[in-house]
């Protein structure tokens, strides 16, 4: 009897160790989809020269590793036993996991943890050009709104794990570099919205996080907020414009799913999913005009920051057509839809789509400060510039 127990352990044993093996080869389980960047790797040549260089076994195995039989289901398993039961995120991946289940991209970590300090005159020109574009807009009737939009880690510093946080004394370098930008425009005389601001206000007096516990981004309140203020500013600015405020009336918090953007750092964690989740704020009402007849048209220009802007603008539907310039080389008009085409500030099609709108949003993320997407900037004022 315990040598047929022990013979069934050897079998299953070894089928565990074929399994992946068989479904490399005839794929008989479907494979759990993995997000984030990979690197296709191609099966290498077997050629005596390959195999003398020792190119052939590095390559043979970065395939074998990026083909092998089930590995979705295996990298799903190691990163749900990381993240559910030790809290943390695999060494690989660009998540990481803060206290009270708060998750952060590597890249407001990185802003949070910077050293170098840009010149003050990269400052100064970015907010000088802004100056001159705002004005040039001005006075064809049409506004430029610059938007600050806010690292999370500048709104949830105390989050930030440990083992990710440099001490670097007070003020942070990142908390000189945001002064700066804030100095310089304020020197230029641009008008402008300071998400950050705004949203460390609104976060203290009303006691609720402006950014979900599992996404980068800020919430549906959060991006409600700055596009009121932004929409208030653009009336200011043009005001034979008929700019309407958006509804910010406070829900109660969302369920979630694995599926919602606001949960796009979980996602990336690659973990199995969990059931639904509760959003860490609350959501916004939603009263859209009866008619879109005489509203407004506009131009975004920003990161994926500015996408959450324009869905919070199309729940109050706030406009009757917008474009969206992805970091300045993608053209979107529809969330959703096609992929949008290049933008290419040589043709007519350019000119209609910049101009044709009442207001600029130009977003300007505090990682990327003293500037991103400046080159729109110099493109909308050759084009205006007398």
């Amino acid at each position: 009897m315990k040598k047929l127990a022990a013979t069934a352990l050897v079998a299953l044993y070894f089928a565990i160790l074929a399994l992946p093996l068989l479904n490399m080869r005839f794929g008989l389980i479907e494979e759990a989809p993995l997000l984030g960047v990979t690197i296709p790797a191609l099966r290498p040549t077997l050629t005596a020269k390959e195999v003398a260089k020792e190119r052939y076994q590095k390559a043979f195995v970065a395939w074998f590793e990026a083909s092998y039989g089930l590995r979705g289901t295996a990298v799903r398993l190691d990163s749900s036993l990381d993240y559910y039961v030790f809290q943390e995120a695999p060494a690989e991946s660009r998540v990481r996991v803060g206290s009270g289940g708060q998750l952060y991209i590597d890249e407001d970590l990185d802003y949070f943890n910077r050293l170098a300090l840009p010149p003050t005159q990269e400052f100064a020109a970015l907010a000088q050009r802004l100056a001159r574009v705002q004005a040039l807009l001005r006075a064809r009737g049409k506004s430029l709104v610059p938007i600050l939009s806010p690292s999370k880690t500048s709104l949830l510093p105390a989050d930030v794990p440990s083992a990710w946080r440099r001490e670097l004394g007070e003020p942070r370098p990142s908390e000189v570099v945001y002064r700066a930008m804030v100095r310089a425009l304020d020197d230029a005389g641009v008008r402008y919205v300071d998400a950050r601001a705004l949203l460390q206000a609104e976060q203290t007096s009303r006691g609720v996080e402006m950014f979900t516990k599992r996404g980068r981004h800020w919430n549906a309140l959060g991006a409600c907020l700055v596009m009121g203020s932004a929409l208030r500013l653009a009336k200011t600015l043009a005001p034979a414009v008929a700019f309407v405020d958006p509804d910010c009336t406070p829900q109660d918090a969302p369920t979630l799913t694995i599926e919602s953007p606001e949960l796009d750092l979980l996602r990336l964690l690659n973990v199995w999913h969990p059931g639904p989740l509760r959003d860490a704020a609350p959501s916004t009402v939603t009263l859209p005009e009866a008619s879109l007849e005489n509203a407004p048209s506009a131009l975004f220009v920003g990161t994926s920051f500015s996408v959450t802007l324009v869905v919070a603008s199309e729940r109050s539907r706030l406009f009757e057509s917008f474009f969206l310039y992805y970091y300045n080389k993608t053209a979107i008009h529809h969330l959703g839809g096609e992929s949008g085409h290049p933008v290419d500030p040589t043709t007519a099609a350019w000119r209609d789509e910049t101009f044709s709108g009442d207001v600029v949003f130009y977003e300007i993320p505090e990682w990327y400060f003293p500037s991103t997407n400046s080159e729109f900037l110099v493109q909308i004022e050759t084009a205006l510039a007398p």
